[in-house]
């Protein structure tokens, strides 16, 4: 046998061997142990006294261990016991996808056999909150609005087109009378240059044959007694003149006349009258006015 010695049959243990970490824990329970102890002894006389004085006063020792009171039972509530239900697929797939208290758990999308039939969702038609009869009022007062703007476009048109048609109509007449104006106008200077022509054409006459008087009017020219030299006229608008002596009433006619003996008349009727000298000559003629008529005019030297 080696160095064990056998006590009772059994092995001696041999003494554990401490290590440095070992002998600093076992220095350091020491000097607990060793402060303990004197606090102990310093307080023990303290404690001895006033024990004594609260056993002479009949006062409950304070540092006395109290039994510990009884700790109070609280009553045992029963859990409800959920039933066990069979683990399916399907059930297990619905714990999976197990939403928030309060909160639509979310349909799992899954395809397969586990795949869960979901009807669909009706559509939800409406019939609508507007009745028939309130339509009906609707269409009509549309069609009426739609009506009373056409016709109201129609009147406005149609009297656009009427005002135009009238001012059309209106600028046409305008421009007719104003063409009939001037077509007047320039005939009664064609008149009135015919009148003078005569008048020259007279003193000419005249100048030709020792201060006669013409005494007629023959093919373009004036023409006196047999003998005389007549005197040629280029007349633009009349085609004949009449050749008169003495005073004579207003002329109303497209006619022109030369008169001799006399002078026109100094109120501007028109007419011709006595003149000074029984050589003086007049010439008168109808100058056409707007209404189609003549008013008598003279000329004299």
């Amino acid at each position: 046998m080696g160095p064990e010695q056998l006590q009772g049959g059994q092995p001696t243990p041999q003494p554990t061997q401490l290590t440095g970490s070992d002998w600093q824990r076992q220095a350091v329970l020491a000097a607990r142990a060793a402060a303990s102890a004197q606090r102990q002894n310093v307080l023990a006389p303290g404690m001895q006294a006033a024990q004594e004085r609260a056993a002479a006063q009949d006062v409950p020792d304070m540092l006395a261990a109290v039994d510990p009171v009884p700790e109070r039972q609280q009553p045992a509530v029963q859990q409800p016991q959920m039933p066990q239900q069979q683990l399916t697929p399907q059930s297990m797939q619905q714990s999976q996808f197990q939403g928030m208290p309060g909160q639509q758990a979310a349909q799992p999308i899954v395809s397969g056999a586990f795949a869960q039939d979901v009807p669909a969702t009706a559509p939800v038609v409406g019939t609508g909150s507007m009745s028939t009869g309130k339509k009906l009022l609707i269409a009509l007062a549309a069609f009426v609005l739609l009506a009373g703007t056409g016709t109201v476009l129609y009147l406005v048109l149609a009297n656009q087109g009427g005002g135009a048609n009238r001012t059309t109509q209106q600028q046409s007449a305008d421009t007719t009378n104003n063409s009939a104006s001037a077509q007047v106008t320039s005939r009664n200077n064609k008149r009135l240059l015919d009148a003078n022509r005569v008048l020259t054409g007279a003193a000419v006459f005249m100048t030709n044959n020792n201060g006669k008087l013409p005494t007629g009017y023959s093919e373009g020219s004036l023409v006196g007694s047999e003998g005389d030299t007549p005197s040629v006229l280029s007349l633009e608008h009349y085609q004949t003149v009449q050749v008169r002596s003495g005073e004579q009433a207003p002329l109303e006619a497209d006619e022109l006349w030369l008169v001799t003996g006399v002078q026109c008349d100094p109120a501007g009727t028109g007419s011709a009258v006595v003149g000074e000298s029984s050589r003086s000559i007049a010439v008168m003629y109808g100058r056409e006015n707007d209404t189609g008529g003549f008013e008598s005019a003279c000329e004299s030297n």
